[in-house]
């Protein structure tokens, strides 16, 4: 029997099944790529989890970024003290176990990652609190960056206190969506108040602004149910008068556009809500440059917003994009009927 071929077979099957084991890591060294293990770290060390979308074999980018950052000893010594690392990656060639492939896929999917290098940066709870990906400047301008996402302030756009009643919940969702504007009207008994929407919505600076954004809930004062308890509690959430007789709400925003007190005129409130949307000629497919009144003409249309970050006058691929695809009659035609666009540019010789 030939006990050398016997033992390298041996070991072949050996390291074979060893890669083939869920649990080990096929990153660098200090990265994890288990997500639920490097949650589960987070919290039992109150670190943040820094992770990595790369394809390690295939993006030139994720490769100079793992060169000039992730390798260095000074990334390797700040993120020991400050991060959990996880490595999510989507190579070309290498093959990952299926569990890991398939674990991959499914984050891929949950945070909306359409390319790499992509970093996110997770609390505890796996909510993104920062993003980014490559920049110059090696590690010391990169963990700059990553300093200032872990302690920018949040400011929570949720326009519902956790301790809300349910009523208001069912006003919001008379709404209709979440990017709607709610119009309240609070009267003593339900006549006045309709009487008051129904005349803003038939006005004729407002009626096409309404057909589009606007969604009317009334609440009577008069009786004590799950709406007028609902809108005490966003009243005072919004720090609101006692006699606030109409207030129109972003919901997506959090915050209340416009007010107006019990004995405002007609003309008053038809002026105020005017004055808080912008005016927007019939849209034809044309490119936006203010961001305010492309969402306010999606909300209107009810679209998405298609965004170009561009650099019109420098960027090669830019160019060819517009050449290629913008430019295009199919496009525009399809643009006019289907999105907003929105041009946010960069140039570098434009005043």
């Amino acid at each position: 029997m030939n006990t050398r071929w016997i033992t390298g077979q041996a070991a072949c099957l050996l390291a074979a099944s060893l890669l083939l084991m869920p649990g080990l890591s096929w990153a660098e060294e200090g990265w994890g790529t288990n997500y639920d293990q490097a949650l589960a770290e987070a919290k039992k060390t109150g670190k943040v989890v820094i992770a990595d979308f790369t394809g390690s074999d295939c993006c030139k980018w994720c490769k100079k970024l793992k060169k000039e950052v992730f390798d260095t000893p000074e990334f390797k010594k700040w993120a020991a003290d400050n991060a959990i690392l996880l490595e999510l990656d989507y190579p070309s060639k290498l093959v990952l176990p299926k569990e890991l492939k398939a674990q991959n896929e499914r984050l891929q999917k949950k945070y909306g990652i359409t390319g790499f290098p992509t970093i996110l940066i997770f609390n505890a709870a796996g909510e993104v609190i920062g993003k980014t990906g490559y920049l110059q400047g090696g590690p010391v301008a990169w963990i700059n960056n990553a300093k200032n996402l872990m302690t920018a302030p949040k400011e929570s756009k949720a326009s519902i206190p956790k301790d809300i009643p349910d009523g208001l919940l069912n006003m919001i969702r008379k709404a209709g969506r979440f990017d709607r504007l709610l119009l309240i009207t609070v009267s003593e008994g339900s006549e006045q108040g309709i009487k008051v929407t129904s005349a803003l919505k038939e006005d004729k600076k407002l009626s096409e602004i309404w057909a589009g954004c606007i969604t009317a809930v009334h609440v009577d004062a008069s009786s004590f149910n799950r709406d007028t308890e609902a809108f005490w509690a966003l009243q005072s959430h919004m720090e609101l008068a006692e006699d606030t007789a109409i207030a129109l709400i972003d919901v997506s925003e959090g915050k209340c556009l416009y007010k107006a007190s019990v004995g405002e005129t007609h003309e008053k409130m038809v002026t105020g809500i005017a004055s808080v949307i912008p005016e927007e000629k019939e849209y034809k497919g044309q490119w936006l440059e203010d961001a305010e009144k492309a969402k306010w003409l999606a909300r209107k249309l009810n679209r998405p917003i298609l965004a170009n970050f561009t650099g019109s006058d420098w960027c090669g691929w830019c160019k060819k994009l517009k050449n290629e695809v913008f430019g295009m009659p199919t496009f525009r035609q399809w643009a006019a009927e289907n999105v907003v666009l929105l041009e946010l540019d960069s140039p570098r010789k434009k005043a």
